[in-house]
């Protein structure tokens, strides 16, 4: 099934029920049909693929679905975005799609994180509310170790120190130097 870039609603992209009626196993298991059929890859558009991200993205979180339901419902979900500054599912929609920018490019979660952090800001300065978008989760940090006392059985005196690095006024010293020397 091939699926036009005018497709009018997120559920005619998926090709699934309307509202209710789709389950969300139904939403998943026609997300990863359709991005088995249209990624680049496969020859698929990036147009078309980013659509089936957006509408995965906006009918997979319960509350953003019931957001654009009632937009549908409403009859201003035509095309599924409003406006990015007024419209709650239209913020929404953006940043999300923002979000998957970011990924495509490969950036790490905590690049991601904090540029939707820049956004939440954004918004919360125009006194819109911060977007409801998920956030990436970071990978577990190694666990800090601390420097061992000393140890029986090796001589203090024997331990190695960290010399510690030139500051800029040394290495302006050292230019000086062998400037003069020269």
């Amino acid at each position: 099934m091939m699926i036009s870039v005018d497709a009018p609603n997120h559920y005619e992209v998926l090709g699934v029920a309307k509202d209710k009626d789709a389950t969300p196993d139904e939403i998943r298991a026609a997300h990863r049909r359709l991005v088995h059929q249209v990624h680049t890859d496969k020859g698929g558009t990036d147009a078309l693929f980013r659509q089936v991200q957006a509408a995965y993205e906006a009918l997979s979180d319960p509350d953003s679905r019931a957001e654009y339901d009632r937009q549908l419902r409403a009859g201003s979900a035509g095309s599924g975005i409003g406006d990015a500054l007024t419209d709650p599912h239209g913020r929404d929609f953006a940043v999300r799609d923002y979000r998957s920018s970011l990924k495509e490019r490969r950036l790490g979660p905590a690049s991601v994180n904090a540029a939707l952090a820049a956004i939440d800001h954004l918004y919360r300065f125009l006194r819109l509310g911060p977007p409801s978008v998920r956030r990436e989760a970071l990978p577990a940090q190694a666990p800090v170790r601390s420097a061992p006392q000393s140890s029986p059985g090796i001589d203090p005196s024997r331990r190695r120190v960290a010399t510690p690095l030139p500051t800029q006024a040394d290495l302006a010293a050292a230019v000086e130097r062998s400037t003069i020397e020269a």
